[in-house]
């Protein structure tokens, strides 16, 4: 089993082995196969240390302008990282349940610059899921309800989203600031006593600025 993960940009590799290692055919050996560039190099780190961390051994090569970590059979796809005793931790993991409530405050991640901004924000609306608990939210304020709008960039990653259960909830007060109340394509346009209400409700949250 090989997983060509050339050419994809982080964190899809990742998200790729995760997958097949949550999968039926997890517990057997397989082959990830990435670009020899600085890309394909950050790739093999990230995926080495998720791989180690849960468990499992593994080889990395290089050659033929391609790097690739061949992975051995387990019993297991993820086997969950031991604890010792001293170190107790009560951290839930990640999708393990309960419900997550993204609050997305603009149209790109972070300040500065806006083209990293924009890269930054496809990588976080398609990673989105991997964290997702039994109820899941995002809300749009203030420049965030542009990308909820025709025009937008971002409505492949919104209609991904919706189809895998994650409720939208689009601030109208925000949609009537900026004139775009008629032009939403994703999500319920909503008020801040709901949006409070799911915050408050929402037993994980992230927040982008």
């Amino acid at each position: 089993m090989e997983i060509d993960v050339r050419g994809l940009a982080c964190p899809q590799p990742l998200i790729r082995v995760k997958r097949h290692l949550e999968g039926e055919g997890g517990g057997s050996p397989f082959d990830v196969l990435f670009a020899d560039d600085a890309e394909g190099r950050a790739a093999v780190e990230n995926v080495g240390r998720f791989l180690r961390k849960n468990g499992r051994d593994f080889t990395v090569s290089e050659g033929g302008g391609e790097r690739r970590i061949s992975v051995t059979a387990s019993e297991a796809g993820i086997r969950p990282v031991e604890k010792s005793p001293e170190e107790p931790c009560a951290c839930p993991v990640p999708g393990d349940g309960g419900s997550l409530t993204a609050i997305i405050k603009s149209d790109v991640v972070g300040t500065g610059e806006r083209e990293l901004g924009r890269i930054l924000m496809h990588s976080f609306l398609r990673t989105l899921p991997e964290i997702a608990g039994r109820e899941n939210r995002a809300v749009f304020l203030n420049f965030g309800v542009k990308l909820a709008c025709e025009g937008s960039e971002f409505l492949d990653e919104l209609a991904e989203l919706e189809s895998k259960g994650f409720e939208l909830y689009v601030c109208g007060t925000c949609l009537d600031y900026f004139n775009l109340k008629s032009s939403v394509r994703h999500g319920k346009i909503s008020n801040m006593l709901e949006i409070m209400t799911i915050i408050r409700e929402s037993e994980k949250t992230v927040c982008l600025t």
